[in-house]
């Protein structure tokens, strides 16, 4: 047994520690920890492998949906230009509309005035 001297200067008696034990049961316990973390580092690594295999057929179904989105695309841009066109032609037939309907009125006019002047000359039947 040691002795310490304390803050006030008196002799305290202490313990001296046995050096760490390395026996047999020591051996097992350590064995026993490790063969624990080897057990989750390989569940680990199981795990990230199937991370991989989830992580790849993502990717292949991401591939395959760019691959579709661009079909799509193409297919319907024919449609857009369609659709452009058409926009534009019915613009077209509303300008000439716009048009025929002052036209008409002024045939409908030229032809009251023509009506009315076959039927001064004296154009008309006959009883």
């Amino acid at each position: 047994m040691t002795t310490e001297t304390d803050d006030d200067g008196a002799q305290q008696p202490t313990a001296e520690k046995p050096p760490p034990y390395a026996g047999p049961e020591r051996r097992g316990a350590m064995r026993q920890w490790q063969e624990k973390v080897d057990g989750r580092l390989k569940s680990g690594d199981q795990r990230m492998q199937s991370i991989d295999e989830r992580m790849q057929s993502i990717r292949d179904d991401l591939d395959k949906n760019t691959q579709s989105t661009a079909r799509v695309e193409a297919n319907t841009a024919v449609v857009v230009d369609l659709l452009n066109n058409a926009q534009g032609a019915f613009r077209v037939l509303e300008m000439l509309a716009k048009l025929v309907k002052p036209l008409g009125v002024i045939a409908m006019a030229v032809g009251g005035f023509v009506g009315l002047w076959h039927a001064v000359k004296g154009g008309g039947p006959r009883p």
